[in-house]
């Protein structure tokens, strides 16, 4: 068996590992092609800090590292892991890190991040042993978002056509997860959708969401304007746009409590609970 990098891989192949890997999982899933050469895009997943296991020309496990600029550093994340049955307890992502800590090192990425079911506790134990520690714990939400019309003299909701990040970040309580970063959602600006909540023409509150892929990315609300229902219209808002068809809200830090309890109160279901994991690099 051979460890390679996979920038010089047919993305088909890796089409297929990913599938053939996922088809047993906790939570059994599949991508199209068009799904990952979207994932690779929008999680600015980095195939020369990627890698797979050749055997006999076949590919037959993988890690895909996405690359955000953080603080100045670069940080790895591990959109995806996964070995195909036949091959597993062989130690085939201890050997990929392994492989990849020099070439972290030369690219000079000073932090890894990845998120992981919580009832997986194999994989757990695996990058427990990597030397990755729990740093957050996110919850998945699907369903469809209960209609509720909130209208009001004394706000205004209309669309961004620019989100100003310095303006809003202020909002944040807690920074996002990866997948609903900054980052992310300017990656993939063309797809994205935005409005924000005004009071007296003020911005106080706005959302992110992508109507073609069924997303919301984000939500905040100045500090200094909650509690008067402001998060619920923009939620309300959102839910007729997307009039009846399923969504999902991924990565919700636990912390945020009073976001997890307005998306159960539209109606949507927390299914997956993912632990974030982290490891330095020296």
């Amino acid at each position: 068996m051979q460890i390679i990098t996979l920038e010089n891989i047919d993305k088909a192949l890796i089409h297929h590992v990913i599938n053939d890997s996922f088809a047993d999982y906790i939570e059994p899933f599949s991508l199209t092609l068009e799904q990952l050469e979207f994932k690779i895009y929008a999680e600015q997943v980095d195939l020369s800090l990627s890698v797979g296991v050749q055997n006999n020309g076949r590919l037959v496990a993988f890690i895909l590292h996405g690359i955000q600029l953080e603080n100045n550093h670069l940080l790895a994340y591990n959109g995806g892991t996964g070995v195909i049955p036949g091959y597993r307890k062989q130690g085939l992502v201890q050997k990929m890190y392994a492989f990849l800590e020099p070439v972290f090192q030369q690219r000079k990425v000073k932090r890894i991040i990845l998120e992981v079911i919580e009832e997986n506790i194999a994989a757990i134990s695996s990058y427990q042993r990597l030397g990755f520690t729990v740093s957050r714990r996110f919850n998945c939400y699907d369903g469809i978002l209960r209609q509720d019309i909130q209208s009001s003299e004394t706000f205004d909701i209309r669309p961004l056509s620019l989100i100003k990040w310095a303006e809003v970040k202020p909002f944040w309580n807690i920074t996002p997860a990866y997948q609903c970063s900054e980052s992310l959602i300017e990656q993939v600006l063309d797809e994205v959708n935005s409005l924000g909540l005004y009071v007296e023409d003020k911005l106080v509150g706005y959302i992110v969401f992508n109507q073609l892929r069924h997303r919301i990315y984000q939500l905040a609300v100045d500090s200094n304007y909650r509690n008067k229902g402001y998060a619920k219209a923009l939620i309300g808002e959102v839910a007729q746009v997307f009039n009846g068809e399923e969504i999902s809200v991924n990565n919700v830090d636990e912390r945020s409590i009073e976001l997890n309890a307005l998306l159960k109160s539209f109606g949507l279901v927390d299914t997956v609970v993912q632990l974030e994991m982290e490891r330095g690099i020296e």
